[in-house]
């Protein structure tokens, strides 16, 4: 059985290895409402291919546009594509 796109699958470690971040970026943005990963029974946060996506699209947003508020300022939710 083949996981689908948007299931939770990756532990935070291995997402902000994926995304090149620090598991406490990863948290901060979590904390202000841009990523809203799933969570276990054991309350550890899960990552789907969709969240990784996301965190890409903001990560380069801040990356070239300097800060984390010019995303913000698109007014897209954590549930929105960025175009």
């Amino acid at each position: 059985m083949t996981p689908s796109y948007g299931e939770p699958l990756f532990v935070i470690s291995v997402a902000a290895r994926l995304l090149e971040m620090h598991p406490q970026t990863l948290r901060k943005y979590e904390r202000e409402g841009l990523i809203a990963p799933s969570r276990t029974a054991g309350n550890l946060r899960l990552y789907s291919d969709r969240d990784i996506e996301r965190l890409r699209q903001v990560k380069y947003l801040v990356e070239k546009r300097g800060s984390q508020s010019s995303w913000c300022a698109t007014g897209a939710r954590p549930d929105e594509t960025i175009a």
